[in-house]
């Protein structure tokens, strides 16, 4: 126990003291290993990540009236995909997640759903596909 608080003491010292001081006044000749203390030539801690000194604004800006501009957030690949099909879209408008649009798509498969996928176009009141180089349904031979 006493060695536990030993270096707690040790510890709440090396804290207080500036990190670029050697705590050991023997010759640099002499091992680091005889050495009671460490030596520690980086700067204090910063007691924050890096993103947010990187995202920290600055004074000016806070103290600014403007707003600041708004920054254009790249689309995900999915996004992409879906913009390119979207049908009725506002001119300029970007697709992102959570949107509800309408799409067009070039084909569209079923494969093991093609029943359910069936009785859903009757039951919506559907009497004709309009483009049928649409449509592809695949059936599972198993046996």
């Amino acid at each position: 126990m006493a060695a536990f608080r030993r270096a707690i003491a040790l510890n709440a010292v090396l804290r207080l003291r500036p990190r670029s001081s050697i705590a050991c006044p023997r010759p640099l000749s002499t091992t680091v290993s005889h050495c009671g203390a460490y030596v520690s030539l980086r700067s204090r801690r910063q007691y924050a990540s890096l993103s947010q000194h990187e995202s920290t604004l600055d004074s000016a800006a806070l103290r600014s009236s403007q707003p600041l501009p708004d920054v254009a957030q790249p689309q995900t690949l999915t996004e992409k995909i879906v913009q390119r099909y979207a049908t009725d879209l506002p001119p300029g408008k970007k697709v992102k997640a959570g949107d509800y649009i309408t799409l067009r798509p070039a084909r569209c498969m079923t494969h093991d759903n093609s029943s359910a996928v069936a009785s859903k176009f009757m039951q919506i009141g559907a009497s004709k596909i309009h483009d049928n180089k649409q449509v592809i349904m695949g059936t599972m031979n198993l046996g």
